[in-house]
């Protein structure tokens, strides 16, 4: 499978809320989601860009992105579920293994 529009399935898959959540806010960061529409051309363009903050709590979700963005993340795994069971099987591993995991 080749995702057409990369920026897109990683907000809609509910990957860049889990990526923020548990890696990018906890160190200050967060990935997000630009999209300029191109009103006069019909044609909208996106891009992942980093953000960074000094408040010493970082980023944090409101209730509401809380809650769809985790139902997002849920079905996107329940579809992956098989994929998941089948690496384990194969690898002995979900996640590989770094030389500090030794």
């Amino acid at each position: 499978m080749q995702v057409d529009d990369p920026e897109v399935f990683l907000k809609d898959s509910g990957l860049l809320f889990h990526l923020n959540l548990n890696i990018f806010h906890p160190l200050g960061l967060a990935l997000a989601l630009e999209i300029e529409e191109d009103t006069k051309h019909g044609i909208a363009t996106s891009r992942i860009v980093v953000h960074e903050t000094e408040d010493p709590k970082g980023y944090v979700f409101g209730e509401e992105d809380m809650t769809r963005s985790t139902q997002l993340f849920t079905e996107f795994m329940k579809e992956r579920k098989q994929r998941v069971l089948s690496r384990n099987k194969l690898l002995g591993y979900i996640v590989q293994p770094t030389s500090d995991d030794e």
